[in-house]
């Protein structure tokens, strides 16, 4: 039976890099995005991997969304993680909550229901941020709903630890078109970064692969920072 992983928010940045790093590891991709206006961009990546990548549009924040879609799917075809990547950076409050918080909540709760009775633990790797932590950040919105998640992605490893491995990446800045169009620019957080350079998206996809195909190990509800020093330099400034 051939192996799929879900990646939410999919098709851009960080998502779009661990969906193609799963195709090559030689899974298949479910790949959401939300925004229509996002359809050519879905086609394109689509068109990249034509037999081993599928996208569709879904509101992870709509509960009904997330259910109707574990209905329908295939039973040739088992899925065996979960990728909570998506996420949003505005300023609706509701809109931040629904996405960044009750979104990873509701997949990772219908997969756990898809997952019962299966042989194997499940994966789910949560994309967190060091904003939910410690040092600056643009939005204090996006950051308490953040720590949420990452609270939540922690009650929800101890709850599902017969079933599931569930942990979470913690990235720091990430060298992506969104970053680029920050007011501070890439400049201003190489130079706070003790490594000298950012993250990449490859970086974050690698990590993700690993804790995906290592499964099996007895990892529950860990938190890996991939940030390159900052977290330990912003702990050390005055």
């Amino acid at each position: 039976m051939q192996q799929s992983i879900i990646v939410t928010g999919g098709i851009r940045g960080i998502g779009e890099a661990i969906s193609v790093r799963m195709c090559r590891d030689g899974f298949c991709v479910h790949a959401f995005y939300r925004d229509p206006k996002r359809d050519t961009d879905a086609r394109e990546l689509t068109e990249r991997f034509p037999r081993h990548l599928w996208v569709s549009r879904h509101d992870v924040g709509d509960p009904e969304e997330v259910a109707d879609f574990f209905a329908i799917l295939s039973p040739e075809v088992e899925v065996v993680a979960l990728v909570n990547n998506a996420r949003t950076y505005g300023s609706d409050p509701d809109d931040i909550w629904r996405t960044n918080v009750l979104g990873p909540l509701h997949m990772t709760s219908a997969f756990a229901d898809y997952r019962r009775g299966r042989t194997g633990f499940g994966a789910v790797v949560n994309i967190g941020s060091t904003s939910a932590r410690d040092g600056p950040t643009g939005s204090a919105l996006y950051a308490a709903s953040k720590a949420a998640m990452h609270r939540v992605a922690g009650v929800e490893a101890v709850t599902h630890a017969r079933l599931l491995r569930i942990n979470t990446v913690v990235c720091g800045p990430v060298e992506t078109d969104m970053l680029r169009q920050t007011p501070a620019g890439l400049e201003t957080y190489v130079r706070e970064t003790p490594s000298g350079r950012l993250t990449t998206p490859d970086e974050v996809a690698e990590v993700v692969s690993w804790l995906i195909r290592t499964r099996e190990l007895n990892l529950v509800g860990a938190e890996i920072v991939l940030d390159g020093g900052r977290s330990c330099n912003y702990r050390v400034s005055p």
